[in-house]
Parts: structure tokens; C-alpha cells; sequence
């Protein structure tokens, strides 16, 4: 036996009769040994039974037998790692057990790849009798991957760390993860049961098997689903602990979890998110959006491993611990859409200058007046639907003689076509039936394509909008992007001047023109927005500025509202 080492005695009590040594000086030293250790000690001759070295751990033990050992011989060798003293968040500690909230991209323990600088470390120089278990994972007792945050245990001592093993082992511990995943999985609630295994070519990930692999059961539910089907945090119950198993699993029916580099094989299209998403997809847009897989340890439940509650059964304790800023931020940037303004209101009002005004500030533009015009080009879908229903009846009676004249190469008149909407209450409506679709149709596409060219903010002049849109019943989808209405409002004998100056309407056309429209307070009661246009042109630029800003906050509040309710669901 080495001499440096101090021996501590034990008297065998006649209820370790017939013992071996191994387990009786396991039962000694529970806390500070695992019975691996101590057999390996006692076959080096650490031990002494009687006096005499005795090197067989199986060796019996008789009542009143002296035995000696030493716990601090089995680590006088230099400690496998060193301490660091480095910042570790503690979210309970007792004599036998610690729970702490590990960060992203902090290993567990030491590798080949990474042998120093990791949790462990930390740990031990928290907790220095961490020291007595040896090896190069002292007081872990599960794992998280570097890249998953949340709650983590540790284990102070050797015999809660066989404890916490054992429950683990018997899964115990009920474990809930937070995962922001893309897209929305449906049914929103669901069980996944693919078994587990390495993947058949790459041997560093796993993969769901048809065939082999482990049992593998998860769990999940959605706590919110974006609108806009971008996004959903789930909450996810693992029953089983396999490696990798959520990100697997979640990959595996379609929602792979958002910044894992791994297991997201789908491209994510950010290019609608702005800087520092803007024009990005794939790989880089997820790096950008997220630079580690969204994976947090939500909740923990389990039984104490050595202390009991009043009643004589094992202390259950509880964990919750919210998921860092990262969520958060990515959360708010994928439900950061592109914005829908619809500028609407009566003939004169003054529409069109709003949307120049927003024009010359580099917000993409659309005109209904222009779509309609462009719908009944020779050839176009509403010249087709027209000619279709009504023959050349609207057809402009000038041929265009270098195109060899002809039907196909006649406008819509829409002189003609006004003068017979206003003589006929019915044909004005077949009309509108007709061609109202078809303008609503080109303002989604205009829309559609400034989204895709990145645009966070696209403007549209629609006089029918809600004349339209009620008229059909048509709703806004509930994944599209948030739309913003807004209604310039003018007083009625400036716009009928306006009218009559600019467009040498009669005053029997601005009647008719007036009843064919929601009267200005219905309008403005159903938008969100409405602008003055009774002044001049420097007043409606400032206008457009209250708009603007109006829009901004708007949405600002609307982020705000969703990072509350994003708070609310993950504090537990």
C-alpha cells in the first residue's frame, strides 16, 4: 500500500457478513467512489484485510474483521482535467446534486477535437471534490449536444451520480425540449416513433430507419404556429434518449429544426427578411438566421436520487428554465413579413399622388387604373372575357390598319363601355363580375413579386377594393403577408373640381361614379388607416409621412405583442 497515503479503518458489523470487499468498501465510499474504482484498487494492493493486503475483491468478509483503505490513493496521479474558472449558471444546488443552465456552443465534455474548455471543466472548479470520481467526465451523468442549451444535471458525488444513472437508465426523468422548427407540422400535435440508427453512408449522423435501429419515441406539440406558416415552436417530450433523436425526428417528418446545419436538408428562402437575411437561402440564410440549431432543455422533471419527501417517498423535483435570446430573435425575424398597403378611396381623392409620393421613395407601386387598362389590351384576359360575353360589342371601332385590322387588334372602348354600365344596373354588374377578379388577381401577383424581390413594404391603388373584395366574399389567406388598407379621404366639392378640371368628368358622371362606391365613412371605417387630402400638395406629403410611420408602428407593435406571447409560452 502507498505510505503517503493515510488508511481509514472499518470494523465489518455483523450485517456485512459474508460481503465482498469490493462491495463492502463500495457501500463505505459510496459518495466519493464508483465500485469500478475500488476493485481496481484493491487488485493494485490499496486495500488491507486484518493488516495483511489483500488483492481479491471478491474476498468474504467475516463479523469484527479490521479493513483498511485508502480513497485518496486511487487519485494520486495528476487529475485528467484541470479547472477553469469560467461562468457556469446555477439554477438549484444541494449536497448531492446541481442543476445549471448550460449555454450554446459549450461542449459537455472533452474530445479528441476539443480537450479542453468545456462544461466539465467549469464544473470542477465549481465543485472541487468532482475531482474524486477521476476520468474526464466527472459528475455528468447525461449529455446535451454543443450546440443545444438548457437544463443540464450534474452530479456532486459518486453515489448520486450511480443514482441519477440508474434513473436515467429506467427513464425516469421526463425531459422537454423547445425547438423552433420550420414550416407548420400537422396535425400540430403528434407521436413520432421512428427507430433510430446511423445513417447507412454517413456514419456521423443519424438517420430514422425503415429497419433496425433503436426504439426511439417523441413526443411534440405546437405552443405557436406562425400565420404565415414559416415557422412553429413545439414543445418536445423525449421518452427515450437517443443521439441526435429530435433533430432526427423532427427532420424526418418534414420540419427540421432551424439552424441545424445537419439535419436541415431543405433550403430556407430568406430573401423577404431584409438584411442580414436579404437574398440569402439554403445553408447561409439559416446560418444567418440562426448559427446553431434551435434546441433548448425546456423542463426537467425527476425523482431526487437520495432524499425523500415527508411521506417516505423520493423528493420530485421540478425544472423550468426559458430559452436564451437566440429563440427570440429568430423567431421575430421569420415573422417579420413583407407588408400588403392598399390605398383606396373615392373618385379624386387623391390616390394617385399618394402613390407617387411613396413612389419616390422607393416603395414598389400598382395601379388598378393601369391593370385595367393593360386588361383590355387586344388579346389580354379581360378583352378575351368581354369579347367572349358581349361579342365586339365594346370593341373600339377604330381598326388599326398596320395590323390589318380587324377584331383582334381592337381595344375595349371604355367610353362605350362606361356609357352602357350606367344605362344598365345589370350589365354594369355583369361587368364588374368579369373583370373585378381579374384586377384583384393582378394585384396579388404584383404583390407576390415584390415579396420575392425582397421589398418589406409594396403599395397598391385599388378605388374598388372593398367593393370588390365584398361583392366576391373574398378574405385575406392566413398566411399571407400582414395587408395594410388606407383611405385618402377629400371633401366632395373639392374632388367633384378635381374631377371636372383634371378629367372633364360631368357632373352626372361623378354621380354615377360616386353610387357605384362605398360613401367615404364606410371606407375609412373599414380601413386602417386614413389620410386628409383637403390641402395642398406639401400637406399630402406630410401625410404620407404620418402613413409611414403609422405603418412602422403598427408593426412594431405587432412584434412586440408576439415576443410577449413567444415569452409567455416558454417561461413555463
Amino acid at each position: 500500500m502507498t505510505a503517503a497515503c493515510p488508511t481509514r479503518s472499518f470494523a465489518v458489523p455483523p450485517s456485512e457478513a459474508g460481503s465482498r470487499l469490493d462491495a463492502f468498501l463500495g457501500r463505505s465510499f459510496a459518495r466519493e467512489l464508483s465500485r469500478e474504482k475500488i476493485k481496481k484498487a484493491v487488485l493494485s494492493g490499496e486495500a488491507r484485510v486484518n493488516g495483511l493486503e489483500e488483492r481479491r475483491p471478491a474476498r468474504r468478509l467475516l463479523a469484527g474483521e479490521l479493513v483498511e483503505f485508502n480513497p485518496a490513493c486511487v487519485f494520486s496521479g495528476p487529475p485528467a482535467l484541470s479547472p477553469e474558472d469560467k461562468e457556469l449558471v446555477l439554477l438549484y444546488q444541494d449536497q448531492d446534486m446541481a442543476v445549471l443552465n448550460k449555454p450554446p456552443g459549450l461542449s459537455v465534455h472533452p474530445s479528441p477535437s476539443e480537450p479542453s474548455g468545456t462544461l466539465a471543466h467549469r464544473l470542477l472548479a465549481r465543485f472541487p471534490s468532482l475531482a474524486r470520481m477521476g476520468g474526464e467526465r466527472p459528475g455528468i451523468v447525461h449529455r446535451l449536444d454543443k450546440d443545444t442549451s438548457g437544463l443540464l444535471l450534474a452530479a456532486l458525488h459518486e453515489e448520486a451520480r450511480l443514482r441519477l444513472a440508474e434513473a436515467f437508465a429506467a427513464r425516469l426523468p421526463r425531459k422537454e425540449y423547445l425547438a423552433l422548427v420550420s414550416g407548420a407540422p400537422c396535425p400540430p400535435e403528434g407521436v413520432i416513433t421512428a427507430p433510430i440508427g446511423r445513417h447507412s453512408r454517413l456514419k456521423t449522423r443519424m438517420a430514422a430507419l425503415r429497419s433496425g435501429g433503436k426504439e426511439a419515441l417523441s413526443a411534440y406539440r405546437t405552443l405557436y404556429a406562425d400565420p404565415g406558416g414559416r415557422f412553429t415552436l413545439l414543445a418536445v417530450r423525449i421518452h427515450t434518449g437517443r443521439t441526435h433523436q429530435i433533430r432526427v425526428h423532427l427532420a424526418h417528418i418534414g420540419h427540421a429544426v432551424l439552424g441545424d446545419a445537419v439535419y436541415a436538408d431543405r433550403p430556407l428562402t430568406l430573401s423577404r427578411l431584409g438584411p442580414p437575411f436579404q437574398g440569402r437561402s439554403g445553408p447561409a440564410a439559416l446560418r444567418a438566421l440562426a448559427p446553431r440549431q434551435l434546441l433548448h432543455a425546456w423542463k426537467l422533471d425527476l425523482p431526487h436520487p437520495l432524499r425523500d419527501d415527508a411521506q417516505g417517498r423520493a423528493l420530485e423535483l421540478s425544472f423550468c428554465c426559458p430559452p436564451p435570446e437566440d429563440f427570440f430573435q429568430a423567431a421575430l425575424a421569420l415573422a417579420s413579413r413583407p407588408v400588403r398597403l392598399t390605398l383606396t378611396g373615392n373618385p379624386g381623392c387623391g390616390k394617385s399622388s399618394v402613390l407617387k409620393a411613396l413612389a419616390r421613395r422607393g416603395i414598389p407601386v400598382w395601379s388598378a387604373d393601369e391593370a385595367v387598362a393593360a386588361l383590355y389590351a387586344p388579346g389580354a384576359d379581360g378583352w378575351r372575357m368581354l369579347r367572349g360575353r358581349f361579342g365586339a360589342r365594346f370593341l373600339s371601332q377604330t381598326a388599326v390598319e398596320e395590323q390589318g385590322g380587324g377584331d383582334a387588334c381592337r381595344p375595349v372602348d371604355k367610353k362605350a363601355l362606361l356609357a352602357a354600365m350606367r344605362a344598365d344596373e345589370s350589365l354594369r354588374r355583369e361587368v364588374e363580375a368579369l373583370i373585378h377578379p381579374l384586377v384583384n388577381g393582378a394585384m396579388r401577383l404584383f404583390f407576390q413579386e415584390s415579396e420575392a424581390a425582397a421589398a418589406r413594404l409594396a403599395a397598391a391603388e385599388s378605388p374598388l377594393y372593398f367593393e370588390s373584395r365584398a361583392g366576391a366574399g373574398l378574405k385575406e389567406a392566413a398566411d399571407a403577408p400582414p395587408l395594410f388598407t388606407a383611405v385618402v379621404r377629400c371633401p366632395p366639392a373639392i374632388r367633384a373640381e378635381r374631377l371636372r378640371r383634371n378629367r372633364a368628368w360631368t357632373d352626372s358622371t361623378i354621380a354615377a361614379m360616386e353610387s357605384w362606391q362605398w360613401p367615404e365613412e364606410k371606407k375609412a371605417a373599414a380601413a386602417d388607416f386614413t389620410l386628409d387630402n383637403s390641402g395642398g400638395p406639401e400637406e399630402l406629403e406630410l401625410e404620407t409621412e404620418r402613413l409611414l410611420r403609422a405603418l412602422e408602428d403598427k408593426l412594431d407593435r405587432e412584434q412586440t405583442e408576439l415576443e410577449k406571447t413567444l415569452r409567455r409560452l416558454t417561461a413555463g
